[in-house]
C-alpha cells in the first residue's frame, strides 16, 4: 500500500511538472539557460539584465530557481546528464549571485502554493 501511494505522488508530480512545460516552463527554463552563457562571458550584459530584472520587480533568486529545476530534471540516467547538470550547477554558482538555501526553499514553497 505503502509503494502504491508512492508511486501515485510521483505520478502526480510528474504531471504536475509536465503541465508546468505546457505552459511554457520550458520556453522560460531555455531563456534563463541563454542568459546564464551571455552573462558568463560579458559583464556588461549580465549589468544590463540586472537592471531589466530590477524594472521588473524580478531578481537572481527567481532565474536561479528556474535554472536550478531545469538542471534537477536533467536526471542522473546517463553520463551526459549527469554532466551537463554539473556544468549548469557549476555556472550558476560562479555567475549568479549568492542566495542563501533558506530563501530559494522559501521561494520554492512560495511557487508551489501560487500553482
Amino acid at each position: 500500500l505503502e509503494n502504491q501511494v508512492e508511486n501515485q505522488a510521483e505520478e502526480d508530480e510528474e504531471d504536475e511538472y509536465m503541465e508546468l512545460l505546457s505552459e511554457g516552463l520550458f520556453t522560460l527554463q531555455l531563456i534563463d539557460l541563454v542568459i546564464l552563457y551571455l552573462c558568463a562571458d560579458n559583464k556588461q550584459f549580465q549589468d544590463k539584465i540586472e537592471e531589466r530584472l530590477q524594472l521588473l520587480n524580478g531578481n537572481w533568486d527567481q532565474v536561479k530557481l528556474v535554472l536550478a529545476q531545469y538542471a534537477d530534471a536533467l536526471g542522473d540516467d546517463t553520463d551526459q546528464a549527469v554532466q551537463r547538470k554539473k556544468q549548469i550547477e557549476d555556472m550558476i554558482d560562479t555567475v549568479i549571485p549568492k542566495v542563501p538555501t533558506d530563501d530559494v526553499a522559501d521561494m520554492e514553497e512560495d511557487s508551489k502554493k501560487t500553482e
